[in-house]
Formats: structure tokens, sequence, C-alpha cells
């Protein structure tokens, strides 16, 4: 029988922004019941769980607008089921997404929902990753069995992988990029920041589940550290603060963060590609991060090379020729990292746009040509 909690107990440092946390839990136990009335009409006699992960299962989520009504960033679910011959089609999917916008917009809730169905086999199969761990320790079954969470594997903050530190800082920067002229610029680089001091925990093996434990952390870091990630440290706090809820930054911390993202991430992102490469020299490092690239399994190089043809359409076939010299040595997603670097790295870029972006931009410039190759070949793929 699905249940969902009606009064959702909240600790007093809960998210909820300036709205308050008894506030914060009534809105969002109604965005979880809509969303639960809508998808286990549809799912619920095959799913076999639906479970709430993300910010609002760790209840760090933030509400603004009218009578705090808005949530920043996404509600992220997954629909668990127990053969991938259960899973719904894409049209099953885009149907429902309608189908519960109208009812939140019915309650004047305005929040991006995203629920993702995957199966079992998925969450037994979860890496050394944050991802996997905050499931494990976060994660909330709104229905079905409630026990399906055992099934993800158990990993310590010593395991979680180097390289899942370093992926996370790229999306967010790719993220960030997509954003800067939007409504959603601000809240784009909070994410960026918070997850800076999110991937640079990683790499100190001292990462836990939790923008506000992880806080904690940084902060008794950031006391031993040198100067300039003194600096950088103080800027992600600012940040994880908005991104929170608990803060609004003055125009003049905001110009602050805009002004040095590109430097902050640019040092971050050289320390780790040093740390996961093991030192030496330059020129040591670009080979040795090469040999890494090539790590990669096959069969994962081989579902990105799909994914992107799929993503070209019909124009896909003409580039073919030159996707089969770049895909031995890695996936599209090391090839948009690779352009990614060249953006971050100083005497690196931005030149002319590199021919080995898997996809053409269809708008002009270095970083739309990088964000929209995230956007559609790394954004819902693992490989």
């Amino acid at each position: 029988m699905s249940t969902i909690v009606t009064e959702w107990p909240r600790p007093p440092c809960a998210g909820g922004g300036n709205i308050g946390a008894a506030a914060a839990g009534a809105v969002a136990s109604r965005l979880l019941s809509a969303t639960l009335a809508v998808y286990e009409a549809a799912w619920g006699r095959r799913w076999q769980a639906l479970v709430l992960t993300g910010s609002l299962a760790r209840q760090e989520e933030a509400w603004t607008g009218p009578g705090g009504r808005w949530l920043r960033g996404d509600a992220e679910l997954l629909a668990v089921f127990a053969h991938r011959r259960h899973l719904p089609p894409r049209s099953d999917r885009d149907a429902l997404q309608r189908r519960l916008q109208q009812a939140l917009g019915r309650d004047q809730i305005q929040a991006a929902v995203e629920v993702s169905p995957v199966t079992t086999h998925f969450l037994r199969r979860l890496g050394p990753e944050l991802f996997a761990c905050e499931l494990r320790l976060c994660g909330q079954v709104l229905a079905g069995d409630r026990g399906v969470l055992r099934q993800v594997p158990v990993y310590g903050a010593a395991e979680i992988a180097l390289e899942d530190g370093w992926r996370l800082l790229a999306h967010r920067l790719l993220e960030w990029l997509e954003a800067r002229c939007t409504c959603a610029a601000r809240y784009a680089l909070s994410k960026l920041y918070a997850d800076m001091g999110t991937s640079r925990l990683i790499f100190e093996h001292g990462c836990e589940p939790g923008y506000r434990r992880r806080r904690r952390r940084l902060r008794a870091w950031a006391e031993q550290a040198e100067p300039p990630w003194r600096g950088w440290a103080e800027r992600v706090l600012q940040a994880t603060a908005y991104k929170l809820g608990e803060a609004e930054l003055a125009e003049s911390v905001w110009q602050e963060l805009n002004r040095q993202a590109l430097a902050d991430a640019g040092r971050l992102w050289t320390w780790e590609r040093a740390q996961m490469a093991g030192g030496g020299s330059e020129e040591l490092r670009v080979a040795q991060l090469a040999n890494w690239y090539r790590r990669q399994p096959a069969r994962a190089r081989v579902r990105g090379w799909l994914a992107a043809a799929r993503a070209a359409g019909g124009a896909g076939w003409r580039r073919w020729p030159a996707w089969l010299s770049r895909g031995w040595p890695a996936s599209p997603r090391y090839w948009v990292y690779a352009g990614l670097e060249r953006l971050l790295i100083p005497g690196e870029g931005p030149a002319p746009l590199p021919p080995w972006l898997p996809l053409p931009a269809s708008t002009p410039g270095w970083e739309s040509a990088l964000a929209e190759n995230y956007r559609r070949l790394l954004v819902g793929t693992r490989s």
C-alpha cells in the first residue's frame, strides 16, 4: 500500500528559504502528494517503489516566490522497476509530466519535477559515487517497497571515486555556462560554488551527504588552507548559504562571484587534474590522463557514441568518419570535458572552437558549444 508523510518532520536547520521550516514542509508535502497521485495512477501496479532523492530528500531545498511556493532547483525522484521490460516509454513520461504540472499549478506551486524510471539492477550497480551515498543515506521511499534502498551499495567517504568529484565540477560548470544569460544564472552560479566545495572534499576524502554537513567540513579545512584557498572557501560558503535558502546575497557579492567563477573553477580543475594524474610535469600529466581516459570500458564508449548519433539525428551519418577516429581514445563525455579544459586553463583557450567537439553548436560561441554538447549528450546518461 502506498503512503506518504503528510506532516513532514524537519530538523531545526532544515531548508525552506525565508518562509520557515514548517511552511516549507507543508508546501513540499503538497508537491510530493501531487507527484505520487499522478505517477501512482499510471505506474503504481508496475513499479517496485517511488523514491525521493536530491535536496528535497535531504531537506535542503529552498522555496521562494509568492507564498514560498517556487522551488529553486529540481525535485528529483526515482521510479524503481524490477525489470527493464517494465520501464515506461518516453511518451508516457512526457504526458505524466504535463499532468503533474497542471496539478501543481492548481496549488500555485512552481517546481521542476524529474521522475526518472530505473531498475533495481541500476541500484545494485551504482559505483562509489556521491549520488549512491546520498541515495542510500538520505533517500525517502514514498511508495512501494520500503527496503528497496538496501540494494544500493554502501560506500564510505574515503571510497568515493576522485573522478566523481571531477565530473561534478565539470557538470556544474557546464550548467552555469548554459544558464549565464537566463533568469536561472544566480542559482546555477550558487550550485557551481557549492559543489566546488563538494568536489574538493571528495578529493580530500572528507565528503559527507548534504551541503550543511559538508559546509562544516569545509570551514574546518579552510582554517588550515593556504591563503589563495581561503578566499575561495569564503566564496563557497557564501554561495552555499544562498543555495540552501538561508541568506540573500548583496549585489556586490554576486558581482564578485561572477568575476571569480572561471578563475576559481580553473584553479580547482588544475589541482584535481594533477591529483588524478599523480603529479609530475605537465607533459607527463597529459599523457597519464590520456591513458586514464582510455581505461573507460569500451562498452561505455560505444554507448556514448550511439547517444551522440541519436542526438545528431539525420545529419549524424556525416560525422561518423570523425567520430570513429575519436571513439577509440575516449567517449563523447571526455571530449566535452577536454573542451571545457580549454576554456578553464590559462593559455589553452578560448581560441577557435575545437573540431573534436562531438556536435556542432547551433549558435556561435565557445560557451554555447560546450553547453549544447553537454545538454544533448551528457544529461541523463552515465557513459
